[in-house]
């Protein structure tokens, strides 16, 4: 771990926020096959319960940026090059506070933030605020969401990047006819022109790609393999 004075944000590398994570995940599931009476030497039913536990998490704010950041650390940055920050409450010491656990990291880690993670790769500083969009994905609600979002920075993100996840209702991801030109246009409009930071889409697209979709401050498109199998060994495994 390192911690950024600057900044005021403490840097895991994958493999230290995986191992926090396995960790916890171990301790949640054993303790809901306790309470519902199974043998921990029950293989299928320590599947059930670990994706019972995955998906509780999978709702909680928390653990879904910790995964979102993990997902783009993997996918986008490499595993090996990149490290995963996230901002610090005002009373943190580097000296003092102790992060053993992911429940340590969260008690830390400072909420309503403008940045609610970062990735550090190739000596640069990439800062992160996520929004899950979990409306109906058409173009003009998905539209609405994001100016109101901007609106709510007084329109401007400075340095930070910001992520709308798709999580919404509606058909298969490579079946939605976003207008991606037609959104870029609409943000462009409104954006303050000084804003350095970008505004992503992102989705999965059938478990095949990880795709990030650019509409500001350029229209543009990043694509590469999801990495599912990496993922479920860094969150799931027991």
């Amino acid at each position: 771990m390192d911690y950024f004075r600057k900044l005021h944000m403490i840097f895991l590398s994958l493999q230290e926020l995986g191992e926090l994570w396995r960790a916890s995940m171990f301790g949640d599931v054993i303790l809901e096959m306790f309470e519902k009476g199974y043998s921990p030497r029950d293989r299928t039913k320590l599947e059930i319960v670990t994706d019972s536990v995955s998906l509780k998490r999978n709702k909680q704010k928390e653990d879904i940026e910790i995964f979102i950041a993990i997902s783009m650390c993997i996918s986008f940055f490499g595993e090996d090059n990149s490290k995963i920050g996230f901002p610090l409450i005002d009373s943190f010491s580097p000296k003092d506070s102790k992060i053993s656990s992911l429940q340590d990291l969260k008690n830390v880690s400072k909420e309503n933030h403008l940045t609610d993670f970062a990735i550090f790769y190739d000596d640069k500083i990439l800062e992160f605020q996520l929004k899950q969009y979990k409306k109906e994905i058409t173009t003009d609600k998905l539209l609405t969401e994001m100016i109101g979002t901007i609106k709510k920075y007084g329109y401007t993100l400075g340095t930070t990047n910001i992520i709308f996840n798709l999580q919404g209702n509606g058909p298969p991801f490579n079946e939605y006819e976003l207008d991606f030109g037609k959104i870029h246009r609409e943000i462009k409009k409104i954006i303050n022109p000084n804003t350095t930071g970008h505004v992503y889409i992102k989705y999965n697209e059938q478990n095949k790609y990880s795709i990030m979709i650019d509409v500001y401050p350029k229209l543009g498109k990043h694509q590469v393999p999801h990495s599912l199998n990496l993922l479920k060994s860094m969150f799931r495994e027991i």
